[in-house]
C-alpha cells in the first residue's frame, strides 16, 4: 500500500507477472476442488459396496440414450440406471433431453423425477454404480362403454 501512495512500482505490480500468478492460484483451485470431489466420491463409494442389493431412493440427475444418472438422497453418490437392462420395453430419449418416454408402455423418466432404486454394483476403482430401477406395475383401468 506504501508503495502505491509513495508512486513507488515494484514487482507486484507487474501486471504480466500478476496476470500470471492469478492464472496459477486458478488452476491451483480447480485441482484442489477436483481433488475433494474425488475423494467425497470414493469415500461414499466405500460406504455403499457394502449396501448391495438394498433399496433407496433418489432424483434424476441426467439422461442420456442408453439410461438415466439417479443421485441417492441419502448418501452424496450418483449411479447409472441402464432401462433396456431393467425394463420391459424400449425407451427413447426426447428432443430436448430432459425425458425419455418408453415406446410400449408410455412409461416416462423426466429430469428431477423421485425413483425408487436397488444398489445393484459398486466398482470403486473405476468410481461406478450401477443402479437398479424400482418399478411399480401400473393399474390397468378397463373402460366400459354403455351399459352391461
Amino acid at each position: 500500500m506504501r508503495e502505491w501512495i509513495r508512486g513507488e512500482r515494484s514487482a507486484a505490480w507487474d501486471p504480466h507477472a500478476l496476470e500470471a500468478l492469478a492464472a496459477r492460484t486458478s488452476d491451483e483451485e480447480q485441482l484442489a476442488a477436483d481433488a475433494e470431489r474425488e475423494a467425497v466420491k470414493v469415500k461414499s463409494l466405500r460406504f455403499i459396496e457394502g449396501r448391495l442389493g438394498e433399496q433407496g431412493s433418489g432424483i434424476i440427475t441426467g439422461l442420456i440414450p442408453q439410461g438415466f444418472f439417479v443421485e441417492l438422497d441419502d448418501v452424496p453418490v450418483e449411479g447409472f440406471v441402464r432401462v433396456d437392462r431393467d425394463l420391459d420395453d424400449h425407451f427413447v430419449l426426447d428432443s430436448t433431453g430432459i425425458r425419455m418416454v418408453g415406446r410400449r408402455t408410455r412409461r416416462r423418466f423426466s429430469l428431477g423425477d423421485a425413483v425408487q432404486v436397488t444398489i445393484a454394483r459398486v466398482d470403486v476403482p473405476a468410481r461406478e454404480c450401477d443402479l437398479a430401477i424400482q418399478v411399480r406395475e401400473r393399474r390397468r383401468h378397463r373402460r366400459h362403454h354403455g351399459r352391461g
